[in-house]
């Protein structure tokens, strides 16, 4: 085996002068012609280069087991040297005189030494992924010898290391490359244990060896085959007829690259059994493109060819060949061809082309509905087009003019869709003015009574704000390319002023309008969206009984149709609770902890809306009210809070073990603050420490476990809302202090920096805030 065609050599190695020493262990990294890219011994002799940042393979300091005789190690090959001391070498001269007999190399085998297991070779081969830098074993050809097994003398194997050098530049092109890449390996495990004889002797009968190799020249020379036989209609079992045309080939071939051939050729189909098959609904080049990309890897793609050779691949389900047509067109699209592309994609089920040609109609539509294929599409494909949110225009204007040219190219025919399509534009943001000119001036409008009827509706809209909870269609007033809006519901607007209002911001044009009301005003309560729905859980609301209002811990929830502009009744939580923390998760709305009007709580429950019921979860490890939550990579953050004092304190939620555990505190104790998530991180932002109102905000860092302090507000607040949108957390309202607050800033985090935007319509305190 192999890991992009790069192999770990691994071997464990006993002196040949030292039996009782621990092994050696040297590495190679050779790539799949064999070159050498990076190398690593802990002995001296053969270690030219040893890496200074990585730890070695046993995490011992290099060694050199030598008898004490030697002081240095000469400039020869390891067989070459001499390790026997001069007494040795005395004793040995003398038997020769006197013909006694020659001392012989010992017979004693060396200590078994344990294969490596597969925890210690996962762990070598991370320590060599992190390698950045080249380590060579030996460079120079004095300390090389070349040992290798008889069995693999004729495989692919490493080049000896001398063959790497430049004798001029001391150092090879090879191993500076090799610093750059990361190292991708599989292991070659070499048992040289019971060796005798010199260093890495490895041709011995009695060794063993796992070698485990599957290099590109391989593969490649097994495709080459595979193509000549079929060029040369041999072994071949399959042929496949287009027309006139006759394509030979191997089932087993197409089989292992096409799911719609294996069916064909090993299930219960007649096909099975049969030597030729006949196609009639593919074209004869896509086809023959496709057969023959099963034997080369390679296929040509083309604007001539594409057209045919993306419905082949789909049918034949050549998912590689399919995903490169898809690439092609996506590459290709302009503003001519889009419409045209994105009708092909969605014809054949290309879901992620589909999507490109889409969002390219609506980033250049300015310029599409100004072209032949503009003017060809059906009434239900402009309406989709024109319906979209993210369509992008410098006026809703240019959205008119565009159905308006729609119609005219026949109008006889389409001038009963006019009222339809109105429907599509945006009329809450045209001018009085131009509405005016259209009702006065443009005949197609006058002529239409429901035409009319929509203009009156949106100069309503414009001259009489106090009824435009009444105007039936409220998304319809959202602007262009703003797939997200704030809403602000309920809060306090004073000591005794509970609030039942809501309102919608606009980023893109920096507006509020209000919208349907609660139906009973809430503060300190939990919000969040589920299925495009608002949720509203808990609080505390007022009531009224005979004419006296109170209020009252709340277990009740509320959901707000944006569609129809209303608010719903949802099913009861299982306890009261005010100052909760309520996030979304996989589908499933939690409400954590708060307080129920005599006990701070540490109790989640959550609601699962295929069923209609709430659930209890894993309690939080510390009782919490006024805190904040969020939800980062797939986790539920609860953060500092009282309970029944300050805190600081974080712990996060993991649904896959169904336990909590802490992680790092903040740097400040917070109640009443806000937090959003963005960019991998989670902000928290004002509050209150328990003696004063807080303007600073921190993030959080998942990956570290760790608090950093960002750029703070311009004012203190508590009791604030807060939501991201186009990566800036919005903080809006809250309490200054000494003054309930409408106002609102956002925060970059690119620039961490700060920046105004309008004032809500009423202050607000305690309230909910959420991006829709």
């Amino acid at each position: 085996m192999t890991v992009e065609s790069n192999v770990l050599v691994l071997a464990k190695v006993c002196h040949s002068q030292m039996l009782n020493a621990a092994p050696l262990r040297p590495w190679i990294i050779a790539n799949k012609d064999g070159t050498i890219e990076a190398a690593h011994c802990d002995c001296k002799a053969g270690l030219a280069h040893r890496l200074v940042t990585q730890r070695t393979v046993t995490q011992e300091k290099a060694y050199w087991c030598i008898p004490s005789a030697i002081d240095k190690v000469p400039y020869a090959t390891i067989r070459q040297i001499d390790f026997t001391s001069v007494a040795t070498k005395k004793r040995r001269f003398e038997s020769r005189i006197s013909g006694g007999p020659i001392q012989q190399r010992s017979s004693q085998k060396l200590p078994d030494v344990p294969r490596p297991s597969a925890a210690d070779r996962l762990e070598i081969l991370h320590d060599l992924h992190r390698v950045t830098k080249a380590s060579v074993l030996t460079v120079s050809s004095g300390f090389q010898d070349q040992y290798v097994p008889k069995i693999l003398q004729d495989g692919n194997l490493p080049q000896p290391l001398s063959n790497l050098r430049d004798d001029k530049l001391g150092v090879s092109q090879q191993l500076k490359m090799a610093a750059l890449h990361a190292v991708h390996s599989v292991v070659f495990v070499v048992n040289a244990a019971q060796q005798t004889g010199p260093l890495l002797q490895m041709d011995q009968p009695n060794q063993s060896y796992m070698f485990a190799s599957l290099t590109r020249p391989h593969s490649e020379q097994l495709l080459q085959g595979l193509q000549l036989l079929r060029q040369d209609h041999e072994l071949c079992d399959i042929v496949l007829r287009v027309g006139d045309a006759k394509i030979h080939a191997h089932k087993v071939v197409l089989a292992s690259i096409s799911p719609y051939f294996k069916a064909m050729f090993t299930g219960n189909l007649s096909e099975k059994e049969t030597s030729e098959v006949e196609f009639q609904c593919i074209d004869e080049t896509a086809l023959k493109a496709i057969v023959e990309y099963a034997y080369t890897g390679t296929v040509f793609i083309s604007q001539e060819t594409v057209e045919s050779l993306l419905p082949a691949a789909n049918l034949l389900q050549v998912k590689l060949v399919l995903n490169e047509c898809c690439s092609f067109l996506e590459s290709q699209l302009d503003a001519g061809n889009c419409i045209g592309i994105s009708r092909f994609a969605e014809t054949y089920g290309c879901h992620d082309l589909c999507l490109a040609a889409t969002k390219f109609i609506c980033e250049n539509f300015e310029e599409v509905c100004q072209t032949e294929e503009f003017f060809e599409l059906t009434r239900a494909e402009l309406d989709e087009i024109v319906s979209n949110d993210c369509l992008k225009v410098v006026t809703e204007e240019t959205v008119f003019y565009a159905l308006e040219s729609w119609i005219k190219y026949d109008v006889t025919e389409r001038q009963q869709y006019l009222a339809q399509l109105l429907h599509c534009v945006r009329l809450p943001l045209l001018s009085v003015k131009f509405l005016t000119r259209l009702y006065e001036a443009n005949h197609l409008i006058r002529d239409d009574h429901a035409c009319k009827h929509l203009l009156n509706e949106a100069l309503k809209y414009h001259f009489m704000p106090e009824h435009r909870l009444s105007y039936q269609t409220v998304l319809s007033a959202r602007p262009r390319c703003a797939p997200k809006v704030l809403l602000a519901v309920g809060g306090k607007a004073g000591l005794f002023a509970t609030l039942e209002s809501m309102e919608m911001y606009f980023p893109q044009t920096d507006s509020w309008i209000g919208l349907a009301p609660l139906s009973v005003p809430r503060y300190e309560f939990g919000v969040a969206v589920l299925d495009h729905k608002v949720y509203v859980v808990g609080g505390i609301a007022t009531h009224m009984r005979q004419g006296i209002s109170y209020r009252r811990h709340e277990s009740t929830v509320e959901s707000w149709d944006p569609e129809s502009n209303i608010w719903s009744s949802v099913e009861r939580m299982a306890e009261c609770r005010s100052t909760l923390g309520v996030v979304v998760l996989a589908g499933e709305l939690y409400a954590l902890g708060g307080y129920d009007g005599q006990y701070y709580l540490q109790t989640v429950e959550k609601y699962v809306p295929k069923l209609k019921e709430w659930q209890p979860v894993a309690p939080m490890t510390k009782s919490r009210s006024c805190f904040a939550t969020a939800v980062l990579d797939g986790m539920v953050y609860a953060i500092g809070g009282y309970g029944p004092a300050h805190m600081s304190s974080v712990e996060r939620f993991d649904p896959s073990k169904e336990a909590w555990e802490m992680v790092a505190p903040m740097a400040d104790k917070r109640i009443n603050f806000g937090v959003g998530v963005m960019l991998g991180f989670i902000f928290v932002v004002g509050g209150h420490n328990g003696v004063s109102h807080l303007s600073s905000i921190e993030r959080f860092d998942p990956h570290q476990n760790q608090w950093t302090a960002c750029r703070p507000m311009n004012e203190p607040r508590t009791g604030v809302g807060s939501s991201i949108v186009d990566n800036y957390l919005y903080v809006v309202g809250g309490h200054s202090g000494s003054s309930y607050l409408n106002t609102v800033q956002r925060y970059d985090p690119i620039t961490d920096s700060w920046l105004d935007s309008s004032g809500m319509m009423y202050c607000r305190c305690n309230f909910g805030l959420t991006a829709l």
